[in-house]
């Protein structure tokens, strides 16, 4: 089974480590890692399958959706990848500026899975799994 994070930042504050727990409007309460929401995520620079190399924090002042996922290998995490691209305008309206997917594997391979399938987002590879470790996401 595929096991995903996707972390949701606002890059204008400052990051302190702590979980957050976080109440929506129906009740239901859940965890949400480190940086939460509001909280400033730290920064990488990662090669982007579309050429160059990302870093975060070309995106300051906008809410980044980050993706992180399992690899080239996993077709549930592709599938997600499929639906938030498709999401882009639902995305918009709960204030996600940009989708950013982090992966592990080879830029050029990560390119054409994307391709392959058709997908529009922002693809960038985690190779040593610096990014994903600094988050957590292995966890």
């Amino acid at each position: 089974m595929a096991v995903a994070a996707a972390i949701l930042v606002v890059m204008e504050s400052t990051w302190n480590g702590t979980p957050t727990a976080v109440e929506n409007t129906t009740s239901v309460s859940y965890a949400v890692g480190a940086p939460g929401p509001g909280a400033e995520a730290p920064d990488f620079s990662l090669a982007s399958t579309a050429g160059g190399t990302v870093n975060l924090s070309d995106y300051r002042g906008e809410s980044v959706l980050l993706f992180f996922h399992e690899g080239i290998g996993c077709q549930p995490c592709w599938d997600e990848i499929r639906d938030l691209d498709a999401a882009q305008t639902e995305l918009q309206s709960v204030g996600v500026d940009q989708l950013l997917t982090i992966t592990s594997g080879p830029v050029n391979l990560i390119a054409q899975k994307m391709a392959d399938d058709k997908l529009t987002a922002v693809a960038l590879a985690d190779t040593r799994l610096d990014v994903s470790l600094t988050y957590q996401t292995n966890k």
